[in-house]
């Protein structure tokens, strides 16, 4: 079993690593880690923006600086969290081209929202589905 901090150190060992499998502990718990990481960039974000405004102008560069962390902090991980749910869904037994299908499903859905709240559901049912596979016991 894979404890919680040798989960998150193989996402960056396996950086690009599509191949091979990663098991249920392995993605749950950098799924956890990343939340945690990024629940404290926001919480550092609106402590800078709370601490540091005399202003209007303060505000804004609270809420940019805040914004920048947990954006650049989502790119650096994104990547290996793809590469992490490819190698997940193959040890669930599904292939992994399921995940690109899912993922390009739900975006499109959920981004035709405008057009009608249906296309909503069926991309948060779809995602669901996603989820639902990451999930699975690992298969033989």
């Amino acid at each position: 079993m894979v404890g919680m901090w040798e989960a998150y150190k193989l996402l960056f060992t396996n950086y690009i690593n599509f191949s091979g499998k990663s098991s249920r502990a392995e993605y749950w718990w950098v799924q956890l880690i990343n939340f945690i990481i990024e629940i404290l960039l926001l919480i550092l974000s609106i402590f800078l923006i709370t601490f540091t405004s005399n202003g209007g102008m303060s505000v804004l560069i609270g809420v940019i600086v805040g914004y920048l962390l947990v954006s650049i902090y989502g790119l650096v991980i994104l990547i290996p969290s793809i590469a992490l749910t490819v190698r997940r869904y193959r040890d669930a037994g599904v292939s992994p081209w399921w995940f690109l299908v899912i993922a390009l499903a739900s975006f499109i859905l959920v981004m035709m929202d405008h057009l009608s709240g249906v296309f909503y559901t069926i991309g948060l049912v779809i995602s669901i589905i996603g989820l639902v596979i990451t999930i699975l016991p690992s298969k033989k």
